[in-house]
C-alpha cells in the first residue's frame, strides 16, 4: 500500500454507487471520454456507473460478465489528508483513510508522501 496525500478537498455525492459481483451480467454504454479504460455499465436492478473495462468480459452484444467485484464508492478527502492506495486502475486509486473508510480517488488529486 502506498501512502499518499490529498492535494485538494474532494467530494462526490453519488447516493447510490454501483456495486458489482463476480459473474453478474451488465449492459455497457459509452466509454468515459475523460478517463480512458472506464466504461458506463447498467445492471438488471437499474444501478449504473463507470467501471474499469478490465473488470469485464464480453458475453454477447453489449453484454458483459463481471470478472472482479467492484464497489463504485468515491472517498471524501480534505487537503493534506493521508490515504493509503491499495490499487490504481486507469487514473483512479482505491484508497483507505485513517478511519478505515474506502473508496476511489482520482490520481491527479494525490501525491506521494515525502519522508
Amino acid at each position: 500500500m502506498n501512502a499518499l496525500i490529498a492535494n485538494a478537498d474532494y467530494e462526490e455525492n453519488d447516493r447510490n454507487p454501483i456495486h458489482l459481483k463476480v459473474g453478474q451480467e451488465v449492459t455497457t454504454g459509452p466509454q468515459d471520454s475523460d478517463w480512458p479504460g472506464w466504461i458506463w455499465v447498467e445492471t438488471n436492478n437499474e444501478q449504473s456507473g463507470y467501471v474499469p473495462e478490465a473488470y469485464l468480459e464480453p458475453v454477447g452484444p453489449s453484454r458483459f460478465s463481471v470478472l472482479q467485484a467492484f464497489d463504485g464508492k468515491v472517498l471524501k478527502v480534505k487537503k493534506g489528508e493521508m490515504v493509503h492506495s491499495e490499487i490504481e486502475i486507469e487514473g483512479w486509486h482505491w484508497c483507505r483513510n485513517g478511519e478505515d473508510e474506502a473508496g476511489w480517488l482520482p490520481a491527479y488529486l494525490l501525491k506521494e508522501q515525502q519522508p
